[in-house]
């Protein structure tokens, strides 16, 4: 089954899915992205369909973009030369400007928003920053809200369970699904998102 980011030949890839003593790897986050943003922008949910000059919203990002991430503190410790020689600079703008990344991306707070200044994005996407309601009045470390919420379900620590509170907190968010605790099920979740991926690579 051909997923756009990752093609899955063994039947065990869906098995590893829906059972608590399995680890989901980075291709099953991936595919689980792939499939929320395809559904966000092709579904009866979006906020966008009846609208079609707007473009549809949704931040996951792929595993690697992370790798990058953290790269970030070793690429602006070298000298601008070195930067520039080692296509370091280069790499890093195709990630922002979305053709490495398989998302859009509008939050990891500070150093999102350096890098975003840093390769022209608002510039190209004709945003003014500086009159801008939204970011008008925001350092320019400081674009984006980061928000807090209380009460959510926690992961035990012994669990296995990360890549399902990571993919069920980017449904949720995304869609604005309010996360209720006592009814928040990992194994359940994780029948659920197996079903949905097999019978999503069926149709596909």
């Amino acid at each position: 089954m051909y997923f756009g980011v990752e093609t899955v030949e063994d039947k065990n890839w869906f098995y590893t899915m829906g059972f608590a003593d399995h680890t989901w790897t980075d291709s099953h986050i991936d595919v689980c992205f792939y499939c929320l943003r395809k559904k966000s922008k092709y579904g009866p949910h979006s906020s966008y369909k009846n609208e079609p000059n707007k473009s549809y919203k949704y931040s996951t990002v792929d595993c690697n973009f992370m790798n990058v991430i953290r790269s970030l503190n070793d690429v602006y410790s070298m000298d601008a030369q070195n930067l520039k020689d080692g296509g370091q600079e280069h790499h890093l703008m195709e990630y922002i400007n979305g053709f490495l990344v398989l998302a859009e991306i509008e939050k990891i707070a500070k150093i999102i928003s350096l890098c975003l200044q840093a390769c022209d994005l608002y510039v190209k996407k004709g945003i003014d920053h500086q009159s801008h309601p939204r970011y008008k009045d925001k350092e320019s470390s400081d674009m984006f809200d980061v928000l807090f919420q209380d009460d959510l379900p926690q992961q035990p620590s012994e669990s296995l369970d990360c890549g399902v509170f990571m993919v069920m907190y980017a449904e949720c968010l995304s869609y604005g699904h309010k996360v209720i605790a006592s009814e928040f099920d990992p194994n359940a979740l994780r029948t659920r998102y197996a079903a949905l991926l097999w019978d999503y690579g069926i149709r596909k």
